[in-house]
């Protein structure tokens, strides 16, 4: 048993048969004898592995001494047994999974596969939003949803991301972050090494009748989700990157709008791209994913500072993981 790895002991609990309760220590093999190891863990920890290992398995909470000490309860005390469970209630939202929103499809479709892909025990804690379900996308979208949740009172931790772009910078300048609660975190993609030299593409000048490539840093201008799949889904056949046009001014905020030409052809070498991996998890080795990687790592950043915001967040399996 000591040379048990964890998932050598899920392997051989999954496995497991029960033994006659008197007998089980004979019997290392059995399920008893291997709950037994668990002895002195935190029952939702413990109760997280055993699932672990049979995941359709039904759990079934025996309510008989609640029912007990509830029968014996006075009546003043039994009148605000509501109030009291509605504020333990309230206090779990801290154990449920972070909802991750995103500026639109794409952006949750791309990050919800990269996590199966990079990390898969996580997809249980983190759940990117249904945008089947949400009737718009965009950053002014986005931001009314933050607000609205806020409004509401909604006590799951969420967490924000918006592109790192001009247009991000310019809609996040309507919302005060210091005023929302802890559990909500609002963070933009993080900076990439490969946009501080990125090739662009400038209206015609007096010198060039026709757009010309000339290469710049995008970071905070440019930076929407397609920069982030990999400079193997970012190369054209050629070899050179898909180029980023400069789009509408925005004098709020006295900068450029770039998005990147030949979104259709990337996504769709992505989509590519993460269907093998998840086919296949060994292919993502010798793929570049340290962009939707930097993304994941932020989110995860964000979710622990909403964790301890949060009262009694200090037993949260984050902390376990992270």
């Amino acid at each position: 048993m000591r040379a048990l790895t964890p998932h050598r002991w899920l392997e051989f609990f999954a496995k497991s048969v029960p033994s006659e309760p008197e007998n089980y220590l004979k019997h290392p093999e059995s399920s008893e004898s291997m709950l037994f190891e668990l002895r002195d863990w935190d029952q939702r920890l413990a109760l997280r592995l055993v699932l672990l290992a049979l995941p359709d398995a039904e759990v079934v909470l025996d309510i008989t001494d609640i029912k007990d000490d509830a029968s014996r309860l006075r009546e003043d005390e039994a009148a605000v047994l509501a109030s009291n469970a509605a504020q333990v209630i309230r206090g779990t939202g801290i154990h449920a999974p972070v909802v991750v929103l995103t500026e639109g499809r794409t952006d949750a479709e791309f990050l919800s596969a990269g996590l199966q892909v990079l990390y898969p025990h996580l997809t249980d804690l983190i759940r990117f939003l249904d945008y089947e379900r949400k009737p718009e996308g965009g950053v002014s979208a986005s931001v009314r949803m933050v607000r609205a949740f806020a409004a509401a009172g909604i006590v799951n931790r969420i967490v924000a991301v918006f592109d790192n772009d001009t247009a991000a910078a310019d809609g996040l300048r309507v919302l005060d972050q210091a005023t929302l609660p802890p559990q909500i975190q609002i963070i933009r993609y993080p900076d990439l090494a490969l946009a501080r030299q990125y090739p662009t593409l400038g209206p015609p000048t007096a010198e060039a009748s026709t757009s010309s490539v000339s290469l710049a840093d995008i970071n905070g201008l440019a930076c929407s989700i397609e920069l982030y799949l990999g400079k193997d889904i970012l190369s054209r056949p050629d070899g050179s990157f898909y180029p980023v046009q400069w789009k509408s001014f925005m004098p709020g905020i006295n900068r450029y709008q770039g998005k990147v030409i030949g979104k259709a052809d990337i996504h769709d070498a992505f989509r590519a791209k993460y269907a093998r991996a998840l086919g296949k998890p060994s292919t993502s080795q010798d793929e570049d994913w340290d962009g939707i990687r930097l993304i994941l790592d932020a989110i995860r950043d964000a979710a622990l500072a909403a964790f301890d915001g949060a009262e009694g967040s200090g037993g949260h399996p984050w902390r376990l993981i992270h």
